[in-house]
């Protein structure tokens, strides 16, 4: 896709709210699914008053990648990060063929411990060709089913806007692993797919790319 000038992510209201209208929109929330407050947003993306910065962990707790490792055959990672959102809260971990991902939510329809879902994807040339769509077991805390997908930033971007109901979340990419993200918004249960709005950011703000994605669970 052909790029564009810049966006400021605030200056309109988001596709998924047009049908009724920017007065309807209410704005961010002020804390993440951990309860912590959001980071800051970046400096070239600070006018967006409708989006709210998610959080990175570079180095996650052995404890936690302990648990989301257990009964897994990944035996020698080679890179892995935690983020923290709104809806869900994700570990990935890759190593030479592959990435797995455990996936956390405010609550869960089955008990399954630490973690509501987990993932596996096989990487060709280093990139994945499936987003690995889950979108079984995960609720928010209003009921509603939480989706988790990895999306492969493209080359250039500093950062990834998912746009959700009344504001936009943004991931930051981390080296060459996928970006795990979470919504509750453009959920399909009944046929087992998402649709998202999906915006990346070059470093000096500048918009890079924008693309309505379809993910389907893989069958």
């Amino acid at each position: 896709m052909a790029p564009r000038r810049r966006r400021r992510l605030g200056a309109a209201c988001l596709v998924a709210l047009v049908a009724a209208g920017c007065a309807g929109a209410q704005g961010p929330p002020e804390r993440l699914l951990d309860g912590s407050k959001p980071p800051p947003l970046p400096a070239k993306l600070d006018a967006a008053d409708d989006a709210v910065m998610t959080r990175l962990v570079a180095v996650p707790s052995a404890e936690r990648l302990r648990e989301c490792l257990s009964g897994t055959s990944v035996r020698a990672p080679s890179g892995y990060v935690e983020r923290i959102g709104v809806a869900g809260r994700t570990l990935t971990v890759r190593d030479a063929s592959s990435v797995f991902a455990c996936d956390a939510a405010a609550r869960a329809r089955e008990s399954a411990g630490t973690w509501c879902a987990r993932a596996a994807g096989r990487l060709r040339r280093g990139r994945l060709d499936d987003p690995r769509l889950t979108l079984a077991n995960c609720e928010d805390r209003d009921g509603r089913t939480v989706a988790f997908a990895w999306i492969e930033p493209p080359r250039g971007a500093r950062w990834v806007a998912v746009h959700q109901d009344s504001y936009t979340e943004i991931y930051e990419p981390a080296g060459v692993l996928p970006i795990r993200v979470a919504t509750a918004t453009g959920v399909d249960v009944e046929r087992s797919s998402v649709r998202m709005t999906v915006t990346a950011y070059r470093a000096d703000g500048d918009e890079l790319d924008k693309r309505e994605l379809d993910l389907r669970v893989a069958s």
